[in-house]
């Protein structure tokens, strides 16, 4: 089981370029990549999403590229410099000034030294070194979120083991709603006719007992419960994606949790379902991260 949600960062120092990655990731349905970069990196951005496809199921992957050349490549132009000290020799001598061109002067006149702007795509043979950075960041981001994940496991399992109590008190708690029903029933009914000194028969108690028993059955509400909790703790298990089964399977438990509450008629089985929901709605928030 792993997290969407993590961090990995990574520098590389090698031709002559500092590159510096970092990779966050948070939930989503879905995969989703944005990258924020130099953009000399533009035309890479479906290598990049494609290492991150390679590693990623589900969640929404923000990765900053920040990309710095240590020691810039400079050109020297020396026929332009040559140019420049003869103007400058010529002008000495027109204006009778002695001694040769000033090379501090020299060097920082138009054209003589020149440092390349980035344009255009990074080389290939550069764009291999960002790409070692990016695939480490993606590394630490991944064990991260299997770090995360297996946390997640375990507060998932414990959770799953607090609703399977639950289930087993509702399912101990069943039998004796109906004898209660029916001693409730019969003092109510004797208090009534009491003075009247008009008895009612035990099969007319039964047949409203028989008719409450039906409506208030919560049996396959129970069993159906039970074998999606069954479902979701073997995926727990499982490896891969599970997030989006684990989602629906929580969802399921609580509309069941909500029928068997609403059928059952009994105040202590209520509050058992009550329970039940409070521990699946932070069961649903938790697999919100799973992938």
């Amino acid at each position: 089981m792993r997290s969407m949600t993590g961090f990995g960062s990574a520098s590389l120092d090698r031709r002559g370029l500092r590159t510096t990655v970092e990779a966050r990731s948070v939930n989503n349905r879905h995969l989703k990549v944005t990258i924020r970069a130099s953009p000399v990196l533009s035309a890479y951005e479906s290598s990049i999403e494609e290492l991150a496809r390679e590693r990623f199921r589900r969640g929404t992957v923000n990765l900053s590229v920040s990309i710095r050349r240590e020691v810039p490549a400079v050109t020297l132009n020396l026929a332009a410099a040559r140019e420049y000290a003869g103007k400058l020799r010529s002008l000495g001598r027109e204006l009778r000034i002695p001694g040769e061109p000033d090379i501090a002067l020299l060097a920082s006149l138009p054209g003589v030294l020149e440092v390349p702007e980035a344009e255009g795509a990074l080389p290939e043979e550069d764009f291999a070194v960002v790409r070692e950075a990016i695939d480490a960041a993606f590394g630490k981001l991944s064990r991260m979120r299997d770090r995360e994940g297996a946390n997640l496991k375990r507060d998932l399992a414990k959770r799953a083991r607090t609703v399977g109590s639950l289930v087993k008190s509702i399912r101990a708690r069943a039998p004796g709603v109906r004898e209660e029903y029916m001693a409730r029933l019969r003092e109510r009914v004797q208090r009534l006719v009491r003075d009247a000194g008009v008895e009612v028969p035990d099969r007319d108690l039964l047949r409203e007992l028989a008719i409450f028993a039906e409506r208030s059955d919560i049996a396959e509400e129970l069993t159906r419960l039970q074998s999606h909790l069954d479902q979701f703790r073997i995926a727990l298990s499982e490896e891969g994606e599970v997030g989006r089964r684990l989602d629906f399977l929580v969802q399921e438990m609580a509309r069941e949790a909500n029928t068997a509450s609403a059928k059952s008629g009994d105040t202590e089985i209520s509050k058992f379902c009550v329970d039940m929901k409070v521990e699946l709605d932070r069961l649903k928030e938790q697999v919100q991260n799973v992938e």
